[in-house]
């Protein structure tokens, strides 16, 4: 703004000099102010998409970085080998391998492992012996830094990435499920799978049966992260996707570790019949899941420091294996070496309506040294409800229609929140009422300047100081005011955002737990992981903090603006009548 009013009142001077000097006419320089106008009129309005072009590059920079970055393992890379008949045979030979956010930690130091195609091999071992880093490496989620993984006696690298992970079913414990249909996520396992092969795929993974009693079927919707369902129901879809790919190659990462004993045993009748014939690598901590097993390996910080069947295995009571079982409940238990691992449960609560079906899993899920590489292990929980007659449409619907039944807040009780910042916003609104002002006295000095062009050159000269020094004042004034008004109105919008974010959260975090289970309080639509509490904060720190000193600014302006012939007859006229002496 300052620099605004001194290009106008630059603009004064220079035409009053021009008419003076050069002979030009009033109408002259007036048509050339007006363009001047014009001009810096649209320059301002262009200035935001200036902005956004310049946001734009800098956000396209990173994006094209990502979108042009060639992976070192790509899955839909076309390279590779594809072998005419893959049998299963498995190989680690001499690994050494560390996660990319631990270099400094090695998880294999000269790891080295066989499985025969066609067999079954269980791996235990304490929490971070690299158990499951053994998956990832066959997935080939990494690349060990030395060493090498072979299938069939090939080295993976050689192999098309795409084909190998065709011939790799993966059953992990907490099996990933987007948002849709049952018939959709299993279909990920084979994209052109016919409805044959699916029906016969849920009916050898144990799954058919509870399908068949859900109120859709195989359209029945999963919910969120598969919500909607039990682990055990979750786990089995896993295992139908797996069976539908039909694989030479089957990864359990403890696939029955989060779930109560009768789904375990269900899931593990699911499992033992698709292990038949296929080369089978099993990490677990449950006896019943290992004892079967062609040959147990036991590994310890990354070496295999025993390996035999349960039977041999159990033969030396001064082995690691016998001191693993040692620690656990011989009835299948989960183990009580690993410090970090917690059991979960499921409870199943009957109803007197056979129509109602309320189940409840606590599951956890395992990320860093598991298949995808972190070490740490989270406890998830998770509620599944599937209430009588009730499409998932029909759900999402209610909780929309819950969610728009809204109390109207008064801006009173807006306004009270901001009472201790209330000597801020008498600060911010006097500078809002002085800027509100500047703006039609800016109309008043245009008109004067404009009139002082038709004056005599004498009267032109004189006037024309003036009119170019009351320009600069007022830029001057603009120039304190503004950041001012600005500064205190963002203080008082920065507290008002943080105080209630801050109230918001201590209402959210004392709620009964019974609270958290209506649709309408759903972690996603409560905000509780802060994204929606920060659009709102956000927003009213724009309505507070942004577009609040707009009020007084826009009220004054109209009100000093809507008197022109009291502002500019009498008071400009006055001091006119008394610079000319004529008062």
């Amino acid at each position: 703004m300052f620099i605004l009013f001194c290009s106008y009142g630059l603009t004064a001077w220079f035409g009053a000099k021009l008419i003076i000097d050069k002979g030009y006419e009033g109408g002259q320089v007036v048509s050339v102010w007006m363009a001047f106008m014009t001009g810096a009129m649209s320059l301002g309005e262009a200035t935001p998409c200036v902005t956004g072009f310049v946001s734009g590059r800098a956000a396209g920079y990173r994006m094209l970085q990502i979108i042009q970055r060639k992976p070192e393992i790509d899955p839909k890379g076309t390279d590779g080998i594809v072998l005419a008949n893959i049998k299963g045979d498995i190989e680690l030979r001499n690994v050494y391998f560390s996660y990319p956010s631990r270099p400094d930690q090695l998880v294999f130091d000269g790891f080295s492992l066989h499985v025969l195609c066609g067999k079954t091999m269980a791996i235990v071992g304490e929490g971070g012996s690299g158990k499951s880093t053994v998956i990832s490496l066959v997935e080939r989620f990494y690349d060990p830094q030395a060493g090498e993984v072979l299938v069939d006696g090939v080295n993976i690298k050689s192999l098309r990435l795409e084909w190998l992970r065709g011939k790799i079913g993966l059953v992990s414990q907490e099996p990933l499920l987007f948002a849709i249909s049952i018939w959709e996520n299993i279909t990920y396992g084979k994209e052109d799978a016919t409805d044959e092969e699916i029906m016969a795929a849920t009916k050898l993974a144990n799954a058919a049966n509870f399908i068949d009693k859900l109120p859709n079927g195989l359209d029945t919707m999963v919910g969120e992260h598969g919500a909607q369902l039990s682990g055990g129901q979750k786990q089995r879809i896993a295992i139908t996707r797996a069976i539908l790919k039909n694989p030479q190659i089957l990864l359990l990462d403890e696939a029955t570790s989060a779930l109560d004993m009768e789904s375990e045993r269900v899931v593990q009748e699911a499992l033992n019949r698709i292990m038949q014939g296929k080369t089978t690598i099993i990490v677990a901590h449950r006896l019943s899941t290992k004892k079967d097993a062609d040959t147990i390996s036991v590994v310890h910080h990354g070496i295999v420091v025993e390996q035999g069947t349960h039977t041999e295995l159990l033969r030396n009571p001064n082995g690691a294996y016998f001191q693993l079982i040692q620690l656990q409940d011989i009835t299948g238990e989960p183990d009580a070496y690993d410090a970090g691992y917690q059991r979960s449960t499921s409870a199943v609560r009957s109803v007197k309506s056979s129509k109602y079906i309320h189940s409840a899993s606590l599951k956890r899920s395992i990320s860093g040294g598991a298949s995808f590489g972190s070490t740490s292990r989270h406890l998830i929980t998770t509620a599944s409800m599937i209430v009588q007659d009730s499409t998932h449409a029909e759900l999402l619907s209610k909780v929309s229609e819950e969610g728009e039944e809204c109390r109207k807040v008064p801006l009173s009780r807006l306004i009270s929140l901001n009472e201790p910042e209330m000597p801020v916003l008498l600060l911010g609104t006097m500078a809002a009422v002085v800027s509100g002002v500047i703006f039609p006295i800016l109309g008043l000095l245009i008109s004067g300047s404009i009139k002082s062009f038709y004056e005599p050159p004498d009267q032109l000269r004189k006037d024309s100081r003036f009119w170019t020094l009351m320009h600069v004042a007022s830029g001057v004034v603009s120039f304190i005011c503004l950041p001012v008004e600005y500064f205190f109105f963002g203080v008082a919008g920065g507290k008002l955002v943080e105080r209630i974010r801050s109230l918001s959260f201590k209402s959210i975090v004392h709620q009964e737990i019974s609270w958290f289970d209506k649709p309408s309080n759903a972690r996603r639509f409560v905000g509780i992981d802060g994204s929606k509490h920060c659009y709102c904060s956000c927003w009213i720190y724009y309505c507070n903090g942004c577009k609040l000193e707009a009020c007084p600014c826009c009220h004054y302006s109209a009100s000093f603006g809507g008197s022109p012939g009291i502002s500019s007859d009498k008071v400009f006229g006055g001091i006119q009548c008394r610079r000319q002496g004529n008062v």
